[in-house]
């Protein structure tokens, strides 16, 4: 009986790392959005000073689940501060997972 639990254990953690190496991987994808954002609207920046007619200065952004005009500097600004929190989320994952990989090893090894 003691040794099912162990191996409920063992499996519910391995599990868990799992999930947090998928949430890297879907954060990791998110976070390649936003820099392609950021590069496209620094080339539109740059393209309106290098003497191209100047489109309105605003970009379509979308925030959560509603799309709005804003202008460039704040979208920029938004998206920078998503790559933050992504970066944060994507350290925090890592060490979760760091721990949970010590802690998988130590459960094996006293079966």
């Amino acid at each position: 009986m003691e040794r099912l639990k162990g191996q409920a254990e063992i499996e519910a953690i391995a599990e868990s790392i799992l999930t947090d190496r998928q949430l890297i991987v879907d954060l990791d994808r998110r976070r390649n959005s936003y820099r392609e954002a950021i590069s496209t609207l620094r080339k539109q920046e740059k393209e309106a000073s290098s003497g191209t007619p100047p489109a309105s200065g605003k970009v379509w952004f979308l925030s959560d689940t509603l799309f709005v005009k804003t202008p460039r500097a704040s979208a920029m600004a938004q998206i920078e501060e998503g790559l933050k929190r992504i970066d944060e989320e994507i350290s925090e994952a890592r060490k979760r997972i760091k721990s949970q990989a010590i802690e998988l090893e130590q459960l094996e090894n006293r079966d």
